[in-house]
């Protein structure tokens, strides 16, 4: 919710207002400095099937004085590319084979070249055998897809037709962090501290050594040798 908060917008903006774009300062053989207002947040689930941590993410409009609520909205899925299905042994051969091929690699994994560049390596070794790419690198684990905008007239805004982005919020608020954590304290918090069998569970988890908090990663047990 926080990632939604005039604050973040205020900073996003003052962070990146004076900031050269690499690319188009490169294309244009001059400082070309981009907008950075922040008006689309997007995020993807850690599952395919239902996603708990985004989907009742939710600010009303009267916490931050707007006209609608703003929550996460789900878009779709991901079409669920990538080389996590493969071995590393089989991605540094494919790598290396697209880095021989064609008298040199054509991705050189600099910025400016475009997303994943392990990926679209993987995917050029793929082509060098002859394999069909586009069936091997589909893993088949797909994402949820969210997004919030957090102006009115996203897509004219993105698109250059409307030279200002209309926000579904006050930009201006100086205490939207203290209402939003007012609101999840209210949402969130109350009802959970007020359940016997929440407040039982939290007591099981501790600091003391041995460290047994639910928060702890299991290691896998190995005999002392």
């Amino acid at each position: 919710m926080l990632a939604m908060s005039p604050t973040v917008i205020r900073a996003y903006n003052q962070k990146y207002k004076r900031y050269e774009s690499e690319i188009a300062s490169s294309i244009a053989g001059r400082p070309i400095v981009r907008p950075s207002k922040l008006v689309y947040i997007g995020t993807t689930s850690l599952y395919g099937t239902t996603s708990s941590q985004y989907n009742r993410v939710r600010i009303p409009g009267s916490v931050l004085d707007s006209q609608t609520d703003l929550r996460l909205e789900r878009l779709g899925k991901s079409r669920s590319f990538g080389t996590s299905h493969l071995s590393a042994g089989s991605v540094a051969s494919l790598v290396r084979l697209a880095e021989q091929a064609n008298n040199g690699a054509k991705v050189n994994s600099i910025f400016g070249e475009g997303v994943n560049p392990k990926l679209r390596k993987v995917r050029a070794g793929l082509d060098a055998l002859a394999w069909p790419s586009e069936a091997l690198l589909q893993h088949g684990r797909q994402r949820i897809i969210y997004g919030v905008a957090l102006v009115n007239n996203l897509r004219e805004y993105l698109l250059g037709m409307d030279p200002e982005p209309q926000y579904r919020l006050q930009v201006d608020l100086t205490n939207d962090v203290e209402r939003i954590s007012a609101w999840w304290v209210q949402r969130w918090l109350v009802g959970r501290i007020q359940s016997q069998k929440a407040l039982s569970r939290i007591e099981l988890n501790t600091l003391d050594r041995p460290v047994t908090h639910g928060a702890r990663v299991q290691m896998p047990f190995e005999p002392d040798p």
